[in-house]
């Protein structure tokens, strides 16, 4: 029986810690049930979840969660946005456009298609939902002068 070495004993209380467990007697323990102890603390704790910039944001306990709540943001977008719909796209925002449809593409995310406005000789443009928002004041429709 081998006896685990301080660093493993430092680094299972530190997960221990973190999982909110009770630390058991470490003079019982093995080298290897202290790996094993290290690993079963490591899926209990979850992945590390980082913001863009390095920091770090959460421990994330299940994959699954993650998908469910971007699956759970895109349909709610989908039922937000309708054809004919105003809205800015473009890298600022500032963009004005039309939805002309909304669809999956080839790989299953769903995107839509925009009308620029004004139209002139500009072509409808295909993006991702998470690329435009709604226009908070969209322009009048001109009316035609009958005379």
């Amino acid at each position: 029986m081998s006896t685990p070495t301080p660093a493993q004993i430092s680094y299972a209380k530190h997960l221990l810690k973190q999982v909110g467990a009770e630390e058991p007697d470490w003079t019982k323990l093995d080298n290897a049930a202290v790996s094993s102890l290290i690993d079963d603390l490591k899926k209990k704790r979850g992945k590390p979840v980082w913001y863009g910039n390095g920091q770090f944001s959460h421990w994330e306990k299940d994959g699954a969660l993650i998908a469910a709540r971007v699956l759970a943001r895109f349909a709610a977008q989908e039922a937000f946005f309708k054809p004919g719909d105003p809205i800015l796209f473009g890298k600022y925002k500032n963009k004005r456009g039309i939805i002309v449809r909304v669809f999956e593409d080839e790989k299953g995310h769903p995107s839509i298609e925009v009308q620029p406005v004004p139209k002139g000789r500009k072509k409808n443009k295909i993006m991702g939902l998470y690329k435009i928002w709604h226009d908070p004041d969209p322009p009048e429709p001109e009316e035609a002068d009958d005379k």
